[in-house]
C-alpha cells in the first residue's frame, strides 16, 4: 500500500536505531516510569517491508482496555484498535515511551493496572535530555500547543530513537494534517526525522491493500 511504500523508503535513508530497553516490573503504575527495569537491547528491523518499529500513544491503549462505548464513533475505534492489536502488532516491533506510561498510570488503580498489563511486553524507550529539548522546540515552534506537552515529549522520544511509526487516535494534536508539515520541519531543523503519525485504522487499511 501507499503507506508502507513511504515507510520502506523512509527506513532506507535512516541511520541505525539507538539502543532501547525492555519494559517490565511488578507494579510499574505505582511510581514513575523509572521504576521499570532497564535492560538495554537493540531493535532489529526485519527484512520484510511490513516490519517496523512502532510506538503507541496513550489513546490507543485506552481504547484497547476501556469498557465498550455506546458512542458509535468510540465503539468503532475500540473495535479497530482491538483488531489491530490482535493482528497488526505481530508485524512490528512495539515500543512505548515513559511519558505514555506516566499517562496511562493515572486515574483508577484497577483501570491503570489493566492498561499497564497490556503494554508490559513492549520495548521501553530510554529518556534523554535531548528529548526534552526537542519537545520544547516542538512547542515553541508551534508544532503542538503548549498544553500538549506530553504529546510533544512522546513525539520527541520517538523521533530521537528513530521509531518508524507513532500510533494514535489523537487527530487534534498529533495525526493532524495541518500540523504535520510544521512538526516535520521542526524535527528536521534539529536533525531528526518525524515518524509517521497514523491511526490503527490507517494501518489496517494499508494491510488490506
Amino acid at each position: 500500500g501507499r503507506f508502507w511504500q513511504r515507510s520502506v523508503a523512509y527506513r532506507q535513508i535512516r541511520p541505525q536505531v539507538r539502543p532501547l530497553s525492555r519494559a517490565g516490573a511488578e507494579s510499574p503504575w505505582q511510581g514513575q516510569p523509572s521504576s521499570w527495569q532497564q535492560q538495554p537491547e537493540r531493535v532489529k528491523l526485519k527484512t520484510c517491508p511490513h516490519w517496523s518499529t512502532l510506538s503507541l500513544k496513550s489513546s490507543v491503549v485506552s481504547y484497547l482496555t476501556s469498557r465498550p462505548s455506546s458512542d458509535p464513533i468510540k465503539s468503532a475505534w475500540q473495535k479497530v484498535t482491538q483488531q489491530w492489536w490482535n493482528s497488526g502488532l505481530t508485524r512490528v516491533t512495539g515500543c512505548i515511551s515513559p511519558y505514555v506510561i506516566q499517562e496511562i498510570s493515572a486515574g483508577d488503580v484497577q483501570a491503570a493496572g489493566e492498561r499497564i498489563e497490556k503494554v508490559r511486553e513492549l520495548v521501553m524507550l530510554d529518556t534523554r535530555s535531548e528529548i526534552e529539548s526537542l519537545a520544547d522546540y516542538l512547542l515553541l515552534g508551534g508544532g503542538l500547543p503548549e498544553k500538549a506537552r506530553f504529546d510533544a515529549l512522546h513525539i520527541a522520544c520517538a523521533a530521537f530513537h528513530r521509531v518508524d511509526i507513532v500510533l494514535t487516535w489523537n487527530f487534534k494534536h498529533i495525526a493532524n494534517p495541518v500540523q504535520l508539515p510544521v512538526m516535520r520541519g521542526l524535527c528536521a531543523a534539529k536533525g531528526y526525522q518525524l515518524p509517521e503519525l497514523v491511526s490503527p485504522l490507517e494501518l489496517l487499511e494499508s494491510d488490506d491493500e
